[in-house]
């Protein structure tokens, strides 16, 4: 009897453990985009949680579950949701539209391949990253970024989705203004 309630006891604590836990859940994406001069494209490399994408993917196109493996058509569904979440606008306000190059998935992560054909030049693109804003309050979103020798960290949130590249590309040691460095004194 008296182990049955010291058991009880730590069920309990341990459930009003868990309560503050989850309510301080975080998610986040991290992408690695680089300026390619010879195709004049912007490649990128998205880094998610599995379970986030598939969630993301199944509210957006009305479907009760999406499996990453198994869903027929998955790529495709991916591709649309990255058209609408994570966008590249030229200086002439066209959007520059992703091309799908490919997944790794894995339990722990799933990398997402595509590029932005632009027309000529990265300097002056808007880069819009909104994944996943719609099912997680708290989502941040970071891009590294390489243009040639330079370098930036680009924080997307709820409150700044978007920010320009504001660095020439192909013209080493231009300035950069809109770009983020990762704030030190944050946990």
């Amino acid at each position: 009897m008296q182990t049955a309630r010291v058991m009880a006891a730590a069920l309990m604590a341990v459930g009003a453990l868990a309560v503050p836990l989850h309510a301080h859940e975080y998610h986040v994406s991290i992408a690695e985009v680089e300026w390619n001069a010879e195709s004049t494209s912007l490649e990128v490399a998205l880094r998610v949680k599995p379970e986030d994408l598939e969630e993301a993917l199944a509210r957006r196109h009305d479907m009760q579950r999406i499996n990453l493996d198994r869903t027929p058509g998955v790529d495709s569904l991916i591709t649309l949701y990255l058209q609408e979440r994570f966008e590249a606008v030229e200086r002439s306000g066209e959007r520059a539209q992703p091309a799908w190059l490919g997944k790794e998935v894995t339990p722990r992560a799933a990398w997402l391949y595509f590029e932005f054909p632009l027309a000529q030049t990265a300097a002056g693109v808007t880069l819009r990253n909104r994944v996943f804003f719609e099912t997680a309050a708290k989502q941040v979103n970071t891009v590294n970024l390489r243009i040639g020798e330079e370098r930036a960290t680009l924080t997307f949130t709820r409150e700044a989705p978007e920010h320009e590249i504001d660095f020439d590309a192909g013209a080493p040691g231009a300035g950069r203004s809109e770009a983020t460095e990762p704030d030190s004194s944050a946990p």
